[in-house]
């Protein structure tokens, strides 16, 4: 896993983590389901351990909208897919 990849999937593990990430997470990510997005980062870290490395890309396709960074301020802003987290739990 790539420098860059490594950062994203630990700014993800952070925001199932911290609530005030989460609700950073989740005002910059319109149309997701709380509810989906906290369980699906409550089961991150099991299911990436034991995914390839096809299906890790797959996931944070199926999860991620965009990330955006600010070289200015150096904050990284997550945007979560709609219906994203759901459909990582229904292809877990």
């Amino acid at each position: 896993m790539g420098e860059m990849d490594a950062f994203v999937v630990d700014r993800i593990r952070q925001a199932g983590r911290d609530p005030r990430l989460l609700k950073a997470a989740l005002k910059a990510s319109q149309g997701v389901d709380p509810d989906d997005l906290r369980r699906a980062l409550e089961e991150f870290d099991p299911v990436w351990a034991q995914l390839t490395t096809a299906e890790r890309a797959r996931v944070l396709m199926l999860l991620l909208e965009s990330i955006t960074f600010d070289g200015e301020s150096g904050e990284v802003e997550i945007k979560f897919r709609p219906g994203g987290p759901r459909l990582l739990q229904e292809n877990k």
